[in-house]
């Protein structure tokens, strides 16, 4: 009588299974139901013994069931892998625009190509496993090699920068100097030449530009 209950038991319990895979087996985005859906084959196959009579008709259809699971499931990594190498060859090309970069000059317009080249980067999905850190280095070193010169050449605009500021601060001093005695004819004309040595001193740092 135990052996007939336990029997009775597992034969519930494939029944609750069989119930839970139908119910998610025509889910359109199989990514979702993979998961779960292989947690309930492997239960499937630890459930103990049932009387055959009891157990063959579910089995068949429990069979049918995961036959079309694994074809689903097969048919998703198939796409899954072309989709890989379609953006492998994305990532190609994105790798090729920022090796061409170096050929710019154009620092500030290349500082920004490299900032898009980024984003559209992280827009694309991965590439095939056995690819992705080739391609991700090739990239990388491209856009370092290029950022290194865009760095250098902003390095040295904010030194020329500085050294600009520092100029106009000794003619500001200078035009300070002169206020009290603007009335004399010499002052007046150092004014406007300090006015046009200003002028044709160029930018300073933003947070300098209100001098």
């Amino acid at each position: 009588e135990a052996v007939a209950q336990a029997k009775a038991d597992n034969l519930k319990q494939l029944e609750e299974i069989y119930t839970a895979f139908e119910a998610i087996i025509d889910t359109e985005d199989i990514a979702q139901i993979e998961t779960p859906g292989r947690e309930l084959l492997t239960a499937w196959s630890k459930v103990g013994t049932v009387d055959t009579d009891a157990h063959a008709p579910l089995e068949k259809r429990f069979k049918k069931l995961s036959d079309k699971f694994r074809q689903r499931c097969r048919e998703f990594h198939r796409g899954r892998d072309l989709d890989r190498w379609a953006n492998l060859t994305q990532k190609q090309d994105l790798c090729t625009e920022a090796e061409a970069l170096a050929k710019d000059s154009d620092y500030p317009k290349m500082a920004k190509a490299i900032q898009e080249l980024h984003k559209r980067w992280k827009a694309i999905g991965p590439a095939p496993r056995e690819q992705s850190d080739d391609i991700w280095t090739r990239f990388k070193t491209a856009c370092d090699e290029q950022y290194s010169r865009c760095q250098a050449f902003f390095d040295e605009q904010d030194k020329q920068r500085l050294e600009n500021f520092e100029k106009k601060q000794i003619l500001l001093d200078e035009l300070t100097g002169l206020m009290d005695d603007c009335t004399k004819d010499t002052a007046k004309e150092r004014v406007q030449a300090i006015q046009a040595e200003w002028k044709g001193i160029g930018h300073v740092p933003k947070t300098s530009m209100d001098i």
